[in-house]
C-alpha cells in the first residue's frame, strides 16, 4: 500500500522508505552520491554491493580498498565523469567488480580504472568507454597510467563486458 501526505496509520505498520534523490544503495542504506557509498563501503570488512538506482556523476576518484561490486542492475546505468580525473583506483587489499554498468570517461584524459595492488573484475554487462589518452605528460602518466585500464600491480580479470570506443 502506498502512503500519501493524507494517510493515517492506525496500529502497527512497518514502512520502508527510500529517499527520492538516491543515486545508489548498499542494502537498506541509500546514498545521494556514489562517492558517499564508496566511503561507507571502505569501512566494511566483507564484500559490499553498491547497486545503482540512476546514472551517477563522478566528481572525485573512488579509491577501493575492500571487496566492492558496482552493479548497474538490469537498468544498465552509467557512471560518468564531469572533469578529467582517474575514476577508479583499486589499491592493495581492494577488489572491484564492475557489472551491468557503463563507465564513461566522456572523452577526457586519465584512465577509467587503475589497478594499483588490488584486483578488478570486468563482468557481464560492463562497458568501459570514452577514455581519451591524446594528452600525455609524465605527471599524468604517474597518476593515470597509459590507457583506459591500467594495471600497475595486481590483477585484472575479464569475465564479460567490453572495453570500447577509447582513443
Amino acid at each position: 500500500e502506498q502512503l500519501t501526505k493524507d494517510s493515517v496509520i492506525v496500529g502497527d505498520m512497518t514502512v520502508t522508505a527510500q529517499w527520492m534523490g538516491s543515486v545508489c544503495h548498499i542494502g537498506e542504506d541509500y546514498y545521494a552520491s556514489l562517492e558517499e557509498a564508496a566511503a561507507d563501503a571502505a569501512k566494511s570488512t566483507s564484500g559490499v554491493t553498491i547497486e545503482l538506482l540512476s546514472n551517477a556523476p563522478l566528481t572525485e576518484t573512488l579509491e577501493i580498498t575492500t571487496d566492492v561490486t558496482l552493479d548497474g542492475s538490469a537498468e544498465k546505468f552509467r557512471v560518468s565523469r564531469s572533469k578529467a580525473l582517474l575514476m577508479f583506483r583499486v589499491k592493495s587489499g581492494g577488489k572491484l567488480t564492475i557489472k551491468n554498468v557503463t563507465i564513461n570517461g566522456n572523452d577526457m584524459s586519465y584512465s577509467l580504472l587503475y589497478v594499483d595492488g588490488g584486483s578488478a573484475v570486468i563482468a557481464e554487462g560492463a562497458v568501459l568507454t570514452g577514455c581519451s589518452n591524446a594528452v600525455r605528460n609524465e605527471t599524468m602518466l604517474d597518476v593515470s597510467g597509459p590507457g583506459t585500464v591500467y594495471v600497475g600491480e595486481g590483477s585484472l580479470t575479464m569475465t564479460g563486458g567490453s572495453i570500447t570506443a577509447n582513443h
